[in-house]
């Protein structure tokens, strides 16, 4: 479980594919966290296990319906990615409650320089219309996030300079495609709706 409040970039120092899944090491900065075998990290707002570490260098399998619904497909060495370690109970909350379970790639439509924000326009396909609410929360590569406005075909979400410049988010442009994480509770509540309506 994480809180979409990203830690750093790392850097992708390599990657190796493995008959449809990838094996990737990422460095991350300024750790001297050990991490065990097995334990879990959020890459861009996806959940990964630990295969190893040696140092700051951390080495995750990716397997193959991972890779076809985020955007860790695209990686090359030299990429930047965010990273988040998971949640201690005992810590404040942040951000939201993010499970590092990707529901859908995003694309940014626009983006816009808001006074010293940056309005990210983000498009998703029709079915995830009913994920988006006016003011509710979405994590996009693992960075918690509140939805300002509705589009017909997506929504909008306003990047302060802190995140502007800390995240992966400020590198985005036109056309490139992001992680989306939609708020769990409200995907439970919608669950519930639909069996109870079949129900009937």
């Amino acid at each position: 479980m994480f809180t979409g409040i990203v830690e750093g970039m790392g850097e992708v120092v390599s990657l190796t594919p493995d008959n449809g899944h990838l094996t990737t090491t990422i460095k991350l900065p300024n750790t001297h966290e050990s991490f065990a075998n097995g334990a879990s990290v959020a890459i861009n707002g996806c959940c990964l296990t630990v295969l190893e570490q040696q140092d700051a260098l951390l080495t995750f399998a990716i397997g193959k319906e991972t890779l076809q619904r985020t955007n860790l497909n695209n990686l090359v060495v030299g990429t930047f990615v965010n990273f988040e370690r998971p949640l201690q109970w005992q810590e404040r909350l942040h951000g939201h409650l993010v499970s590092g379970h990707v529901d859908c790639r995003g694309q940014v439509s626009a983006t816009e320089q808001i006074g010293s924000c940056v309005r990210l326009h983000i498009a998703v396909d029709r079915q995830f219309a009913v994920n988006t609410v006016y003011k509710g929360s979405v994590c996009l590569d693992g960075v918690s996030l509140t939805i300002n406005q509705l589009e017909p075909q997506g929504f909008v979400v306003d990047l302060l300079p802190y995140t502007n410049q800390h995240t992966t988010l400020g590198l985005r442009r036109q056309g490139d495609l992001v992680n989306v994480e939609f708020d769990m509770f409200g995907k439970y509540i919608l669950r519930y709706l639909e069996v109870t309506h079949e129900c009937q």
